[in-house]
């Protein structure tokens, strides 16, 4: 069901890349992490492989934002390079970017072009995604969710930039494409989310204060960073706990069904036993 979800351009001209296959944790994991603020863009990395012009993204990488602002987003290069090193160890490749759109539309902005095309310097297949959160529908005025992946090119006419839209499809078997324990990947991403969010707040609330002295103005910056804590627990902690809770009582419901199918074997086997002998 995330059919409605993806926004969907026609294609101007031919490209590298021609389809991507996400799983559907992956793209769950991506709405939670830009979900987590309306105030500005949240980045995160693309983890899987090319296979000749598709791509087929099994997992991501969270970025602790180096600075927040309504239309950018910026990383240091150290989170980069640790982003490649743990797509090494799980037979992977880092084969695109992610970012939100709090508030405004899925089209990517000429920045986002920019960064796309130099990305695509490294790899032609290099793609980025982006998620519109945030958003409401002008008619019936429901919140809405949409994804789009894209590329950028050169317009034949001008010159110019321009971004092109890929086809992307979510797989909700993660397994299809061989990654086991996939979706429980993903939920630890969202339990490192967690304290990636609570030290991006913490170096903010640094700031505001390094060179600050007067009583009042302290004074103000601790309120901020105690109410951003307190957002952080009310609108992101709490829920994924929640989570975890279903998880676990799933676990151990599979995990009795387990001890029931063996004692059921057991019982067979030694009836079988019983009757040949």
């Amino acid at each position: 069901g995330y059919g409605s979800l993806i926004g969907q351009r026609p294609l101007f001209e031919p490209m590298s890349l021609q389809q991507v296959y996400i799983t559907s944790p992956v793209l769950e994991t991506i709405m939670i992490h830009g979900m987590t603020t309306e105030k500005e863009e949240v980045m995160g990395l693309l983890l899987g492989n090319f296979h000749g012009h598709t791509a087929q993204v099994v997992a991501l990488q969270i970025m602790q934002r180096k600075d927040k602002t309504e239309d950018r987003v910026e990383v240091d290069s150290e989170q980069l390079a640790q982003a490649s090193q743990l797509a090494e160890q799980i037979g992977c490749s880092v084969i695109g970017w992610y970012h939100s759109h709090p508030h405004i539309t899925i089209k990517p902005s000429h920045v986002d072009v920019s960064t796309q095309r130099l990305y695509q310097y490294l790899d032609n297949n290099f793609f980025g995604l982006i998620v519109s959160v945030f958003s409401h529908d002008k008619v019936t005025k429901e919140g809405n969710i949409k994804v789009i992946a894209f590329q950028s090119i050169e317009n034949p006419n001008s010159g110019q930039l321009m971004e092109i839209d890929v086809p992307l499809s979510i797989l909700d078997h993660p397994e299809e494409l061989g990654f086991i324990g996939h979706r429980d990947s993903c939920l630890s991403k969202l339990v490192d989310l967690q304290n990636i969010l609570l030290a991006e707040e913490r170096e903010s609330y640094i700031r505001a204060v390094e060179y600050e002295d007067h009583p009042f103005s302290l004074i103000h910056a601790s309120a901020v960073y105690k109410k951003a804590l307190c957002r952080l627990l009310e609108k992101s902690c709490s829920p994924l706990l929640h989570i975890l809770e279903e998880r676990k009582i799933q676990n151990e419901k599979t995990v009795n069904r387990i001890i029931v199918f063996d004692c059921n074997h057991l019982r067979y086997r030694d009836l079988l036993m019983k009757l040949v002998y």
